[in-house]
């Protein structure tokens, strides 16, 4: 499988527009798939630019309790 995108890049404002088509294979060991597009198009390795998305877990009732009450959070400001 192979992620391709085609990105229009200004290096400043106003400046002059790039155009770059990026192809990219990706490994199908990975179920959700995080792209560091500007590391990658920096030259830099797969590792760099490739990593797995991980999501985080749902937050049981026990959890949410320890968590502070939105009044608790906003007097700390």
């Amino acid at each position: 499988q192979t992620f391709n995108v085609t990105l229009n890049v200004t290096q400043e404002r106003d400046g002059i527009t790039e155009t770059i088509d990026v192809k990219l294979p990706v490994p199908y060991s990975i179920d959700g798939v995080i792209i560091n597009l500007p590391a990658c198009l920096a030259g830099l390795p797969e590792e760099a630019y490739l990593t797995e998305f991980v999501p985080i877990p749902d937050t049981t009732e026990e959890e949410e309790e320890l968590l502070p009450s939105e009044e608790e959070f906003i007097g700390d400001i």
